[in-house]
């Protein structure tokens, strides 16, 4: 008996005899006796299909009822199922359960029936002479083959119900690397997408590492081998995802390749948070210690002597208490960043931020100059933001203007190490590019050599410092996804350039007082659902699907208009079905309606996060920025453009307008300018509702 039957768990295989009569009697005694089948029996069809309702399930059924009542030969061939409840029951049975083997065992009539019984539904057929062993070893064998088809029966469902309900990223794929079988979830595309397909093309563009999966995959296939809870870090944003994945062999044949990716950026995030923490938090004790005690017995050399009577000495005091405040603010800071759950990011006022956080670190002999317009923002956490921009322009004024000294005791075992001069002045830049901002200086500059280390904790040039300025400004700038690098300063120092930030300063247009209507309405890209658009007088409903508008992706519905020349158009999203946690709707810029053109938008999500996206040049990947964790709902939205240059901003009334972003697309002269919605989930459409739209011309 098998020991794989799992539905009945506590119940033996069920033997079913049906009307056997006294001709049954010795084979059911011998399967009590002898085996450890359960053994049932009913006096009538009815009776029989009725059981086959009921749990335990019937692994056998043995059916002995008289085949038919007296008929001739040519009504056989003519008319086989007339009046045979023999067979009429075993097609009733098969249809009950089919997972039951039927047996077929006439005690009279014509055995050329057999073959009929067979073809209504019968497993086995038993002759009515065979012996009682033989009628054993036949239920043997039905009960094993009933077994067998129940087993596969019950997997197939506990699987179905394992990649419908579990949401788990399991999949299966064939010998060439395509998938069969794919499990929906939240996070992933849907499985009818996906089906016979790779995943490059299945993907086509969302990241760049699943051409190597797709390599694995084969290398899985031809060689057999295995890859088991391999953690693998996407080189396009920040995932990390666990992989099993092992040879589907079928029959000593490999038919594919089984496996199960899940999704565990969250936890290794915030793994590698805790260790670079930790790391910090061990390292600093040391750096306390060491970094304190120069101030400190300066201090306490020079209180000495104010004490005897030298009131000069006082301005050192103060100087080394001053000192150590920076350098236990700078601790501080170094220790706590990562801990802020409730941080959040907005558009802030660069130009501001800026001078405020000069006057904090700025010399007699400093001088500023900003590159950027007033208007100029900054989109990220003020908190992570102001140690940033504190450590960048601070490190500029040091390490250009000051002198370092290097003092164990106090005033008279005092000595310097010049890394500057304390009467030179320096000048400090800070300016804007292209999806950045710099902060350079005119000072001895950073040799080539010394540029991949200066970011590491403790790293420093000056006697007096802590080398934790720039390990500061490093984990800043990753708490903002942000990227940071040194090169040189058009004023001949060094210059520090943070990029893939949000930059927003406005176009220097003006509105011209022509307007247009939108008026043409289109599916871009390969939308499952078709997409609609209706209203007027600036109040629009549109309805759009659409897999996402991202990477290679640009499927959407456009509800737009065409201009010549620099246009505005901006508006309120007012309303906006959930499909995704990232299905979105907004306003867009774009060379053409072509799935490949470059375009700029800026709209909103569900979450109602404002979102951002470009994509520079036609055929390039698309890029996203979403700003998350506003504490004002901004529903105002606006893109502008002049030329080659598109400008992105956000509102919370209509009036006052906040510029998060501003880039170079490649435009022609006429653009294609409207309401984009996106439900970012190919097999449904989402609503969103459109308010105080208007679209008018820029002129420089």
């Amino acid at each position: 008996m098998s020991v794989r039957k799992f539905w009945d768990i506590d119940q033996p295989p069920v033997v079913l005899f049906v009307d056997g009569g006294d001709r049954c009697d010795p084979l059911e005694r011998t399967l009590r006796s002898e085996t450890d089948y359960r053994v049932e029996t009913v006096e009538d069809g009815p009776a029989g299909l009725d059981r086959l309702g009921r749990r335990p399930a019937v692994e056998c059924l043995w059916i002995s009822v008289p085949q038919s009542t007296s008929k001739s030969d040519s009504d056989l061939d003519s008319d086989p199922d007339s009046n045979s409840p023999a067979l009429k029951l075993v097609e009733e049975a098969a249809k009950e359960d089919p997972a039951t083997s039927i047996v077929f065992a006439p005690i009279d009539g014509d055995e050329r029936i057999a073959g009929r019984a067979t073809a209504a539904g019968a497993t086995d057929y038993v002759p009515a002479a065979a012996s009682i062993e033989a009628r054993v070893e036949r239920i043997d064998i039905a009960v094993d083959r009933a077994i067998d088809r129940r087993h596969d029966a019950e997997k197939r469902s506990v699987l179905e119900t394992m990649f419908s309900e579990l949401e788990v990223p399991m999949y299966a794929k064939d010998d060439r690397a395509r998938h069969v079988l794919f499990a929906e979830t939240e996070l992933t595309t849907n499985p009818e997408d996906m089906f016979g397909k790779t995943d490059p093309e299945a993907y086509h563009g969302y990241h760049s590492d699943h051409e190597e999966t797709y390599e694995d995959d084969l290398e899985i296939i031809e060689e057999g081998r295995r890859i088991e809870n391999r953690l693998e870090s996407s080189s396009d944003d920040d995932l990390w995802m666990r992989t099993t994945k092992v040879p589907w062999i079928e029959d000593g044949t490999t038919r594919g390749v089984v496996g199960l990716t899940l999704d565990v950026s969250e936890y290794k995030n915030r793994e590698n948070e805790l260790i670079r923490q930790i790391a910090r938090l061990q390292q600093i004790p040391d750096y306390v210690e060491h970094d304190l005690k120069n101030p400190l017995s300066i201090a306490q050399g020079y209180f000495e002597m104010a004490r005897a009577g030298d009131e000069d000495a006082l301005d050192a005091v103060e100087e080394s208490l001053e000192r150590m405040a920076v350098l236990l603010d700078d601790f501080h800071s170094l220790a706590t960043q990562e801990l802020d759950s409730t941080s959040t990011r907005r558009p802030l006022q660069f130009t501001a931020l800026v001078e405020e956080v000069w006057e904090y670190v700025a010399t007699e002999k400093s001088t500023l100059e900003l590159d950027v317009l007033p208007e100029t923002m900054v989109v990220a956490d003020e908190s992570q933001f102001r140690p940033l921009l504190k450590n960048l322009m601070g490190n500029a004024v040091e390490h250009g203007s000051t002198t370092g000294r290097s003092q164990s005791a106090g005033p008279e075992t005092e000595t310097e190490t010049e890394t500057g001069n304390a009467n030179t002045a320096v000048t400090v830049r800070v300016g804007r590019f292209e999806g950045g901002f710099y902060v350079a200086d005119d000072g001895p500059g950073i040799p080539d050599a010394d540029r991949d280390e200066i970011f590491e904790q403790g790293y420093t040039t000056s006697s007096d410092g802590t080398g934790f300025g720039l390990a500061i400004v490093r984990e800043a700038a990753r708490l903002h996804d942000w990227e940071v690098s040194v090169t040189d300063s058009e004023l001949g120092g060094s210059r520090f350039e943070v990029s893939n930030c949000m930059v927003g300063t406005p176009l220097d247009s003006t509105p011209t007082g022509r307007t247009f209507e939108l008026t043409e309405s289109v599916d871009v890209g390969d939308v499952a659902v078709p997409g609609t658009a209706s209203g007027g007088d600036g109040t629009y409903h549109v309805r759009g699907a659409g897999d996402n508008i991202w990477g290679l992706v640009n499927e959407f519905h456009f509800f737009h208009t065409l201009v010549d020349g620099g246009v505005r158009i901006q508006g309120r999203l007012t309303d906006l079905e959930r499909a995704s946690e990232w299905s979105k709707a907004g306003f867009m810029i774009r060379s053409g309606l072509e799935e490949d053109a470059a375009y700029g938008f800026v709209g909103g999500n569900v979450n109602r996060d404002p979102d951002v996206n470009w994509r520079h040049e036609l055929g390039d990947p698309g890029h996203n920025h979403q700003i998350e964790g506003v504490r004002d709902r901004h529903e105002w939205f606006r893109i502008d453009r002049l030329g080659e240059l598109v400008s992105c901003s956000i509102s919370t009334d209509g009036e006052h307008w906040q510029f998060v972003d501003r880039r170079t697309v490649a435009l022609d002269e006429q653009v294609a300018v409207g309401i984009a919605v996106c439900s970012v989930a190919s097999d449904e459409a989402v609503d969103a509702r459109f308010e105080d739209v208007s679209v008018v011309e820029l002129s420089e």
